[in-house]
Formats: structure tokens, C-alpha cells, sequence
């Protein structure tokens, strides 16, 4: 069983260090690294093309321009071969058995579609509040301190952040891949987990994971004026659902429960967004 993490990149090289240095030091099980290049431009392509000549587990695709989270996760669905499916962010640093044990979570639960990792900072109950850390090194402390402490545990939520989640290749197959029309960010998260909750899949944190998040690092870099990317992904999922996006905090997920009560034909076909991710047709590879 190998695992196939798909990592996006647009320049933040030292995010991307940070992140390729914890991969390979915390994983243990067998995995491939697919690194799709949004047009960085910092020297991000040159080190990736060097870890790809010398890691024989590293795939690339190397794109001109910034194609957006959407579309760059859906290259690397396109062409990913592994058994579970990591989309991992490049501004994250993961700690020791991060990857095995939320393998272990999907392994023991059928019912369980996505699950995601406890973090410093996002925007749900996924973040743990009190991270007094300072370095990479105080990080994977206290990530085992916390953890061990939160032996087996997971919280089934209403959604994800897609920080660093994982899915078996099966959900994949099922309800398809990233649905485009959110790029170049912001929602297509939400699309995702509603999608797997109408198949009756449960969303879940793993208490027993943790990983460092520097939140929207390399979004924040490419965006000026990130409110109006926003603002397009909540009309493009309040017109593709029917509901109103009206968020008082970020804990308010009366849209996500809305859309997935939602009962349209129309609606449900819509899911079917290439169900059948082909080869044939990848982008240049580096």
C-alpha cells in the first residue's frame, strides 16, 4: 500500500524546504511526492527538479503560470498511482507518524471518507489553541506530547481545511476530483467534504496527528487582495448549491449542512466531475 502526496508550490521556497525536509524525515511507509509548480519564479523549480533527480519517488509537473489550487491539486490527482491520497500544503511541517496514523484511521473505519490533522492554526475546530513552540524542533515535541495524549482519537466535523488531508483512492473513483470552477482558491474545500457527506462518508481530525501550518503562506504571496477571491468562491458554491453562504464566525456551518440536505437531481449529477481520472492527459512533466 503506498500513499501519493500531492504538494503545490508558487515560490516560498523556504516553506517548501521546511516541507520536503519534515516528509522525508517523518514518513515511514512508502510514498510518492508529486510537486506541481504553479510559475514559480524564486528558484523553487530548479530544487525540485535536483529532489527529483536524486529521489527516486518524486514526480513533477512544472506549469508556466499559476493555475490556482484546483486545478494544480487536479493535475496531480490525474497522474497520482498510490492506495490513499495526501493533499498536503507546502506551508506545513509534519511531525513523526503523522502519515501512518491517519492511514490507521481510514483502515479501521469504512464510514470515514476524509480525514485531516490537528494544526496551530486554521480555521475550524481543527486548531488547537495553545501551540507554544518556536522552532521546527519544539514542534515535533510538543506534536508528541499532544498526541500521545490524544492516543486513537478523532472528531468527526462538519468540514476540512485541505491543509493536509487524506482519502482512499476509492473516494476519489467515487465523487471525483476538485471542481475547478473555485480556482484559483477558497471553497473548493467546502465543495469536497459536502460532495463525500452526500455519500454518507464522515469527516474526521485526527487528535493524534499533528502538523505545524504557516496558513495560507503561499496563497497570501500571490494574492493582493485575497477578499476577492473569496468573495468569488462563495458565489460560485452558493449558485452551485442553491444555499447562502452567511458565515457570522468561522464555526458557523449552517451552508454546509443547507447544501447537503439539498435533494436536486441536477445537483447530484453535477457532483460527477471527472470520475474517471485518465493519464492521458497530463500536463508537461518535469
Amino acid at each position: 500500500m503506498t500513499t501519493s502526496i500531492i504538494m503545490l508550490t508558487h515560490n516560498q521556497l523556504h516553506l517548501t524546504l521546511d516541507c520536503v525536509e519534515g516528509l522525508y524525515r517523518h514518513t515511514s511507509a512508502p510514498f510518492e511526492l508529486i510537486c506541481v509548480d504553479n510559475g514559480s519564479r524564486d528558484g523553487t523549480v530548479p530544487y525540485l527538479q535536483s529532489l527529483e533527480s536524486w529521489r527516486d519517488n518524486v514526480r513533477l509537473v512544472i506549469n508556466d503560470s499559476n493555475l490556482g489550487f484546483p486545478k494544480g491539486v487536479n493535475q496531480g490527482l490525474r497522474i497520482a498511482r498510490g492506495d490513499y491520497i495526501v493533499l498536503l500544503n507546502n506551508d506545513v511541517v509534519v511531525a513523526p507518524y503523522w502519515e501512518e496514523r491517519m492511514r490507521g484511521h481510514l483502515d479501521r473505519d469504512p464510514g470515514l471518507g476524509i480525514i485531516g490533522s490537528s494544526t496551530n492554526l486554521c480555521g475550524n475546530e481543527a486548531m488547537i489553541k495553545e501551540t507554544r513552540y518556536r522552532s521546527i524542533e519544539e514542534m515535533v515535541q510538543f506534536a508528541g506530547a499532544y498526541t500521545a495524549a490524544h492516543h486513537g482519537e478523532v472528531e468527526e466535523l462538519p468540514m476540512l481545511g485541505f491543509y493536509c488531508v487524506m482519502f482512499r483512492r476509492g473516494l476519489l473513483a467515487e465523487i471525483g476530483m476538485l471542481d475547478e470552477r473555485f480556482s484559483p482558491g477558497y471553497f473548493e474545500d467546502d465543495d469536497y467534504c459536502v460532495r463525500a457527506r452526500r455519500h454518507g462518508y464522515k469527516l474526521v481530525v485526527a487528535r493524534d496527528v499533528f502538523v505545524h501550518h504557516a496558513h495560507q503562506g503561499t496563497f497570501r504571496s500571490i494574492i493582493s487582495n485575497p477578499g476577492n477571491i473569496v468573495e468569488h468562491g462563495r458565489r460560485e458554491f452558493e449558485e452551485k448549491w442553491g444555499v447562502k453562504v452567511v458565515k457570522a464566525h468561522d464555526l458557523d456551518y449552517t451552508y454546509i449542512e443547507e447544501a447537503i440536505g439539498k435533494d436536486t437531481r441536477a445537483i447530484i449529477e453535477e457532483q460527477e466531475i471527472d470520475l474517471c481520472p485518465s493519464n492521458t492527459s497530463t500536463p508537461s512533466l518535469g
